[in-house]
């Protein structure tokens, strides 16, 4: 699931697209998802600013006490390539 804004920062006056993510759990339903996504992002046209629950890694180091999987890991990393986003660490406080 995702829900996704377009609109124009007063501030810039400049158009951004704000996507807020809950992906699903299954590996081939989140796939589609990212597929799907990607493609409707991206025909926006604008910058974006992305956050949520992705329900994926990009590597082993990220996640404690489960199993790590490197298909979701590349999956996800193609989502980032493609839409050329940038994934910012999350520093400070434990997180699960």
């Amino acid at each position: 699931m995702a829900i996704l804004l377009v609109g124009e920062l007063c501030i810039w006056k400049k158009r951004i697209c704000l996507v807020n993510i809950y992906a699903l759990n299954d590996e081939g339903d989140r796939r589609t998802f990212f597929a799907a996504l990607a493609v409707k992002v991206a025909s926006f046209q604008v910058p974006i600013l992305m956050g949520g629950d992705f329900s994926a890694i990009l590597a082993a180091s990220e996640r404690v006490g489960s199993s790590f999987n490197n298909n979701v890991a590349a999956d996800f990393t193609k989502f980032i390539d493609d839409l050329n986003l940038i994934s910012l660490p999350l520093i400070g406080a434990s997180y699960t």
